[in-house]
């Protein structure tokens, strides 16, 4: 019997004239000023007004109105908005926060930038927004795979069944840009690895010239295959 290789979602509708003067619109224009000091603050007089740490407006239900879900890359913020209770186990914030390139260095930064790369992020910086996401129960081993157009408007239910089905292991970005500190952590918070991680260390062992990813990748198999 022929199926369709496409996944069947049930969608949401767009989210049409919010009103200006709720808290969830506020939040949502909050989050959008580029000024990091100003953002935090005018964040923080949102959630002591009484704002929901889980709700802000958007265009889709799904992807646009969970406020952490579009912060958790930032230590700040995602400590700010936990503290007043945002519900780290649901998402894969995990993923979410270590998505895009990974510079291990401040010059590796500073040459990916030059070169025009819009998304990239220093190891030292994820490794303080993950900790506070690990420390208050986000699930390591939450996959996600972001740039699914398909996938913007879907329900909740769909999101996490097409994500299960079709994403990938947070540490696998880790492994893939060669951040051992980051990798380190994750491990020790319980990440798992697939083969998906093998191939990807031993990958970064041709392209890099050191095995250290290498190796700890592999000790983790053997642990994983009960062999240590």
């Amino acid at each position: 019997m022929f199926r369709n290789p496409n996944p069947r979602f049930g969608f949401t509708e767009k989210i049409k004239d919010a009103d200006e003067s709720s808290l969830e619109y506020q939040m949502e224009m909050a989050l959008l000023i580029t000024d990091e000091d100003e953002c935090y603050k005018k964040v923080e007089d949102l959630l002591k007004k009484g704002a929901d740490p889980n709700k802000k407006t958007g265009q889709f239900k799904w992807i646009d109105t969970n406020p952490l879900w579009n912060c958790c890359f930032d230590e700040k913020l995602a400590s700010l908005f936990i503290s007043y209770g945002a519900d780290v186990k649901k998402r894969p914030y995990i993923a979410k926060a270590i998505a895009g390139k990974i510079a291990t260095t401040e010059e590796q930064f500073k040459e990916w930038k030059s070169e025009g790369y819009a998304v990239i992020t220093l190891e030292d910086s994820i490794v303080k927004s993950v900790e506070v996401l690990l420390k208050n129960g986000a699930d390591p081993n939450l996959k996600w795979i972001g740039g699914e157009k398909i996938l913007i408007p879907a329900t909740n239910w769909n999101y996490l069944r097409y994500f299960r089905k079709h994403g990938k292991l947070p540490i696998n970005n880790a492994i893939k840009y060669n951040a051992i500190k980051l990798t380190t952590l994750l491990l020790n918070n319980g990440a798992i690895i697939d083969d998906e991680s093998l191939k990807l260390a031993i990958e970064t062992t041709k392209r890099t010239g050191s095995s250290e990813m290498e190796e700890l990748v592999k000790k983790q198999w053997d642990v994983q295959q009960g062999l240590q």
